[in-house]
């Protein structure tokens, strides 16, 4: 399927380990990131394990001696791992977003086709 349309999710404390214990599931090694989607207007989405980057710790300081965080590419094996969890467990996530962004699209192409028909009445 060709997808158009790309927006970034960024993810927080997403879990690398998910684990049943006790009738309870275990969440463990928390990672923050993100990654770009691409989706149609019905709201189908796909990600690609390339496109996934891990928020960074460290990183260089801006002038004013603030800390940045950068991200950087996911190695192969996390990116699986943080594809497998987009996909499954935190599929809600990522289908809520895609769903704001579709609402998002709808709104800006409504404005632009009013901001259009009003320019076209006002003759620029």
């Amino acid at each position: 399927m060709t997808f158009v349309n790309t927006f970034t999710f960024t993810f927080e404390e997403l879990p690398l380990v998910e684990e049943a214990y006790q009738d309870k599931l275990i969440e463990a090694a928390l990672i923050n990131g993100c990654v770009e989607i691409q989706y149609d207007c019905a709201g189908n989405w796909e990600i690609d394990a390339s496109d996934i980057s891990l928020d960074a710790y460290s990183g260089p300081r801006d002038h004013k001696g603030k800390q940045l965080r950068p991200y950087v590419a996911a190695p192969e094996p996390i990116a699986s791992i943080i594809l497998e969890r987009l996909n499954g467990s935190w599929g809600r996530h990522v289908y809520n977003a895609v769903e704001e962004q579709i609402a998002s699209d709808r709104e800006d192409a409504a404005e632009q086709r009013a901001d259009a028909r009003r320019d076209e009445r006002m003759g620029l």
